[in-house]
């Protein structure tokens, strides 16, 4: 480990098994946006072991430096270098994409953030192509864990209106910007990986 990178504890132990769960997915993709790539371990691990893989990093402004900092040195040839993307911008200025991967980001964000992020990759994404949201969700007929109680009741004191996200409706929310959910798969730590994909059609639930 790389001990003048910055280091996030989570990314680190949550980086492999959602690889595990989205390499088949990407063997034949291209160009992959990363929303929120926060320190680029994510991007850096993604990068070593799918090479044919293009992987675009992005972060919002004020933490554009963290990651940086995270990838440069990496060496590889298909990370592409970090940009500056805000999801409440109606234009992301980057092509058109086969997939966006975002891990932990939904519940940092307020509702109409999370709204523009859907909306964006629907814009973004080519026909056919896959939308991979990664974090704790809240089901309506499942106890979450202690910690994600915790976690939620952390998130609501800050205001903003940060909370952990429903799956039911963040399925309702994609499906009307016809994404469609095609796989949610459990993961450690009481996080799932939420698979959607777009339409031509839209289809509202």
């Amino acid at each position: 480990m790389d001990m003048s990178r910055p280091f996030n504890s989570s990314a680190e132990k949550n980086k492999l098994p959602i690889f595990e769960e989205l390499s088949p997915m990407l063997a034949s993709s291209s160009l992959i946006l990363e929303i929120g790539s926060g320190t680029g371990q994510h991007a850096v691990f993604f990068c070593e072991s799918l090479p044919q893989c293009i992987w675009q990093p992005s972060e919002i402004s004020s933490s554009l430096d963290v990651l940086r900092k995270g990838v440069d040195g990496s060496g590889l040839p298909n990370l592409r270098s970090p940009i500056v993307l805000d999801v409440m911008d109606d234009n992301w200025h980057v092509d058109e994409l086969d997939v966006i991967f975002s891990a932990n980001t939904a519940h940092f964000m307020p509702w109409p953030s999370v709204f523009k992020m859907i909306s964006g990759a629907y814009r973004t994404l080519k026909k056919d192509g896959i939308f991979c949201l990664y974090g704790p969700f809240h089901y309506e007929k499942k106890i979450v864990s202690e910690g994600n109680r915790r976690l939620d009741r952390w998130l609501r004191e800050q205001g903003k209106g940060l909370r952990i996200r429903g799956f039911e409706a963040l399925v309702i929310l994609a499906a009307n910007e016809s994404l469609i959910l095609r796989h949610d798969i459990e993961m450690p730590a009481n996080n799932h990986l939420l698979v959607f994909q777009k339409t031509v059609i839209a289809t509202t639930l």
